[in-house]
């Protein structure tokens, strides 16, 4: 009996980011019938090696992070890479697997450190995060993004979190006159991305010129650095290990 074909479902694993194979072993049907039923939704699957749709609707706490990430981040070239170079190599992988990618993490060592980065191309990624904001040459430009592109407010939230693992520090300091430690903030970028970060997490903060270029940067301690961080971390699902492990000693610090 001949295996009837469920086009919609199909058409739903394609904008997946699966590819033809994957979607025909995993319905079990023919790779030449699954290149009819893409035809016929006049789909064309690209040649990216990973899934270049994850960030074609904002609308869960995981890809607001990666997008806030990328802002900070991300490499974004006109012919359609991505990249993104950090010390971080778990990170990396967590990156990865979020995109499904199949493109290798790449190692560089360097005389006082090792870095990792993954580069993954697509015209049609490109133009969604460009439609974002997020464009080439965006260091000096970058402006934070409009509410709208969130299907839900509250994912503004992790959107900066990614921002602040990417551009920003949390460290512990102590005061030369005792040895009480206390949580320390900094953030760099963009006025725009600043300002944004301060008042979508109901931070007060003075935000100064950083460098020669169009860079500022906002510096707090005590009571707002632990506001800002218990905002972003707390319950959160994906982070950066390494600031994530900063924002408990602070945690501690306090208890």
């Amino acid at each position: 009996m001949k295996k009837r074909v469920n086009y919609e479902k199909v058409k739903e694993l394609a904008l997946q980011g699966k590819r033809v194979k994957e979607i025909a072993e995993e319905l079990g049907i023919y790779y030449t019938t699954v290149s009819y039923i893409l035809k016929s939704f006049n789909i064309k699957l690209s040649k990216a090696q990973f899934n270049e749709h994850v960030f074609d609707n904002i609308d869960t706490e995981e890809n607001a992070y990666w997008l806030g990430f990328i802002y900070a981040d991300g490499c974004i070239s006109d012919n359609g890479s991505l990249e993104i170079g950090i010390i971080d190599k778990e990170h990396l992988e967590k990156f990865r697997k979020f995109l499904s990618s199949k493109n290798p993490i790449r190692t560089k060592h360097y005389k006082e450190h090792t870095s990792y980065s993954i580069m993954n191309k697509s015209r049609h990624l490109r133009d969604i995060l460009m439609s974002y904001g997020c464009t080439p040459r965006k260091s000096l430009t970058l402006k934070f993004p409009s509410m709208r592109i969130f299907q839900d407010s509250s994912l503004v939230i992790p959107f900066i979190r990614g921002i602040f693992d990417g551009d920003g520090s949390v460290g512990i300091d102590k005061h030369k006159n005792c040895n009480r430690p206390y949580p320390r903030v900094n953030i760099v970028g963009t006025l725009d991305i600043i300002t944004n970060c301060l008042k979508y997490t109901n931070i007060e903060n003075l935000v100064t010129k950083y460098g020669n270029n169009n860079y500022y940067e906002t510096k707090f301690t005590h009571s707002k650095a632990m506001q800002f961080l218990n905002t972003i971390y707390n319950n959160a699902h994906i982070y950066l290990d390494r600031k994530y492990n900063e924002y408990l000693f602070a945690v501690s610090l306090s208890n």
